[in-house]
């Protein structure tokens, strides 16, 4: 989905869609997710974790683009550096977290070492079903502040054909043309 994202960013040139929709299908796979229990099929597991896929492919690459296109070219690798070192942030406390609630909603004595979820008895296979469950709400939920993120914060500006750098009166606009002329005035001699 990154690839056709991509692709269909590239051709049209609109970009906010995308970031739109992802977190919403990523919601909804995460919501799926969590329903899961021991009575869940191998095919349900991965349609579920298909879902949820495609709208991670939706938006991932989309934030970045957002980023390095609303900066100045001079900036953009380090708004690019920031994006992701926030990214690696947010997965690292991301992962802890939902680490601690499954482990929270695991029975005491219970540690997974090398253990095998078909070979648990099923008493323990269900306390682990809904150990996972909080964990996948809350991210669902994350989903949700995103996508008001993204509603409030990302507006859709037009892509950059190639690596001009706009000027400063470009970037101005009208209270620009002053700039403009005494920039292309002759220096005095």
């Amino acid at each position: 989905m990154s690839i056709l994202s991509g692709q269909w960013v590239s051709r049209t040139g609109h970009y906010r869609l995308n970031a739109i929709i992802g977190p919403i299908i990523l919601g909804i796979g995460l919501f799926l997710l969590s329903r899961m229990d021991t009575s869940t099929t191998n095919g349900e597991a991965a349609r579920n974790m298909v879902v949820a896929g495609i709208g991670l492919g939706l938006m991932m690459q989309v934030f970045v683009l957002v980023v390095q296109n609303s900066v100045s070219i001079r900036q953009m690798g380090s708004a690019t550096a920031l994006t992701q070192f926030s990214r690696q942030i947010g997965a690292t406390v991301g992962v802890t977290l939902m680490g601690v609630i499954v482990n929270q909603g695991l029975p005491k004595g219970v540690s997974g070492e090398g253990a095998v979820v078909h070979r648990l008895p099923p008493a323990v296979r269900s306390d682990l079903a809904a150990a996972l469950r909080p964990a996948f709400l809350l991210a669902a939920a994350l989903c949700v502040v995103v996508l008001v993120i993204v509603l409030v914060g990302i507006r859709e500006t037009p892509l950059r054909k190639g690596l001009e750098e706009p000027s400063l009166a470009d970037e101005l606009g009208e209270g620009g043309e002053e700039l403009r002329q005494t920039a292309e005035a002759p220096a005095p001699r």
